[in-house]
């Protein structure tokens, strides 16, 4: 049939709130993250409020500790951050239910 797939397989930041988009800045917020702190900490490089940040890079914030702790978190919770809970429930374990 001539079909050709190409998947990509990448990451949007985690959220709009941590210079992407995709999972809602709440996620943030339980992991005790201040969503109108991310930019001026250095956290991340947002748009959120508009006027588009021309520091904001995907690239880049994927290294900045909102999205980095956010994967970390939500892949790898369990092992690198065991004592970690929402809930009283081990915040990879929360992330992904």
């Amino acid at each position: 049939f001539g079909i050709v797939v190409f998947l990509d397989c990448h990451q949007d930041c985690w959220s709009r709130h941590a210079g992407g988009s995709g999972a809602p800045g709440w996620t943030l917020e339980r992991l005790g993250f201040d969503l109108d702190k991310l930019e001026e900490s250095g956290a991340a490089f947002t748009d959120r409020l508009g006027g588009g940040s021309p520091r904001m890079s995907w690239n880049s914030n994927n290294a900045r500790l909102a999205a980095g702790t956010m994967w970390t978190v939500f892949f790898a919770g369990e092992d690198f951050a065991p004592k970690t809970t929402i809930d009283g429930v081990n915040a990879q374990v929360w992330l992904q239910e």
